[in-house]
């Protein structure tokens, strides 16, 4: 194939070089490992958005969580500085 390719001028060893690069892709991807290697990315992809999720989630409960302890924290300042005691309790 690179030998008829050469005698055409260059133009040809550049398409066939394409076409073995192509030829190289799919035999990778129907290959053993290229099937390995597409599974792990599929797994990295789906454990990445479940945590994506859970730290979205979480996130949003800590912020009420912090929220109330905040209030609570708030009013409790508020109470002593009203009462005037030292407020040790």
């Amino acid at each position: 194939m690179f030998a008829r390719a050469k005698q055409t001028g260059g133009r040809g060893f550049r398409i066939a070089a394409r076409a073995a690069r192509t030829v190289g892709a799919w035999a990778f991807l129907r290959s053993r490992r290229g099937a390995t290697a597409i599974e792990y990315a599929l797994i990295i992809a789906l454990v990445s958005v479940g945590s994506i999720g859970a730290l979205s989630a979480l996130g949003t409960s800590l912020l009420e969580i912090f929220g109330t302890v905040n209030s609570e924290f708030t009013e409790a300042v508020r109470r002593c500085v009203e009462v005037g005691s030292n407020c040790q309790k």
